[in-house]
């Protein structure tokens, strides 16, 4: 596990449905922060011109590693 700041950090892959029904597939170590992002067009990505955007699949994992490799 990974501590930052004094706190355990948690790692998540996650999958978003956007609107024009294809995928986007990303990993972050903030779900909710990255998510709204995603949503709302300030993550300038393959999403920011198909919301909005449906979280559809998110795994947890210990290192960026673990989810990089996921």
């Amino acid at each position: 596990m990974v501590i930052q700041n004094g706190r355990a950090v948690t790692f998540h892959v996650y999958m978003l449905l956007c609107a024009d029904g294809s995928t986007y597939t990303g990993h972050t170590d903030n779900l909710k922060a990255r998510f709204y992002a995603h949503q709302d067009g300030r993550f300038r990505s393959y999403t920011s011109s198909r919301q909005p955007v449906k979280l559809v699949f998110a795994e947890d994992f210990n290192t960026r590693v673990e989810a990089l490799e996921a």
